[in-house]
């Protein structure tokens, strides 16, 4: 903070506290600015209108946490997208209903939020029709009975034959939904060494769509599936349709899955 000048860091609506007393408000929902992307126009290797999206704060114990970080490069129109929120989140409006979403030049989609009505993953959910073959992972560190529709929709698919797999943090209060159902659930224990995960992302190889083509999809971002993420907090979602990105997101939900039966 010390070494920008003034213009240059926008911290948005620092007078908000919650009822703790703590700071809060984002630049656009009441909760918090719960973003973690990087936009950068131009790089050393050539590569222009770049999007960096982790699930990672900059703090030492995000460090010693299951994240993830994804890098677009060359997509102008994810780029554009990126930096219109950016400039707008900047502005620090309140706008409980600024839901937006663009589709990218690379097999990508961004869905910038707080939004007002209607739920994004239950959406998405929906979009699948389930084969003997189709898979869902997702690993997401805060799943709350806040999301509860988005733990039916998951309960519905794994009913209707997907193989439908969830790993989430210890004291997730959507673990009583998900419990004794056909949803394969992993619950990552709190460990005392301070290992855990914080990823955010969901998994979908499956017929799926309009079209119910066949695709292996990732989404990943900052949304956890918890009230405030959707309604009240500023938050983006990234979508990629790229094989050897979904193979690399396969590999790592297998090794938190690992992971947290023991460390």
């Amino acid at each position: 903070q010390a070494g920008l000048p003034a213009a240059n860091l926008t911290i948005c609506h620092p007078n908000s506290v919650d009822s703790s007393g703590q700071p809060a408000g984002g630049c656009h929902g009441t909760g918090i600015n719960h973003n973690k992307f990087y936009l950068f126009s131009e790089m050393v290797d050539g590569s222009t209108d770049v999007v960096v999206q982790s699930s990672a704060n900059l703090t030492n114990s995000q460090l010693r946490q299951h994240n993830d970080l994804l890098i677009i490069r060359d997509d102008a129109a994810l780029y554009d997208a990126y930096l219109d929120y950016w400039n707008d989140l900047q502005a620090s409006s309140y706008n409980s209903n600024y839901y937006t979403s663009t589709v990218g030049d690379t097999g990508t989609k961004a869905y910038f939020y707080p939004r007002a009505s209607n739920d994004t993953i239950v959406s998405i959910l929906g979009n699948v029709s389930c084969q003997p073959s189709s898979i869902i992972r997702v690993s997401v560190a805060f799943f709350t009975s806040g999301r509860s529709d988005v733990g039916d929709a998951l309960v519905s698919l794994a009913n209707s034959g997907c193989d439908v797999r969830v790993i989430m943090r210890e004291g997730s209060t959507i673990e009583p939904t998900l419990a004794s159902t056909a949803v394969d659930l992993t619950v990552f224990p709190d460990y005392a060494s301070g290992t855990n995960f914080h990823n955010k992302y969901l998994l979908i190889e499956s017929d799926y769509g309009a079209n119910q083509t066949y695709q292996r999809l990732v989404w990943t971002g900052s949304h956890n599936y918890t009230y405030p993420a959707l309604r009240s907090n500023d938050e983006a979602l990234l979508k990629i349709n790229e094989g050897a990105v979904y193979d690399a997101y396969l590999a790592d939900w297998n090794a938190i899955h690992d992971n947290a039966l023991g460390p």
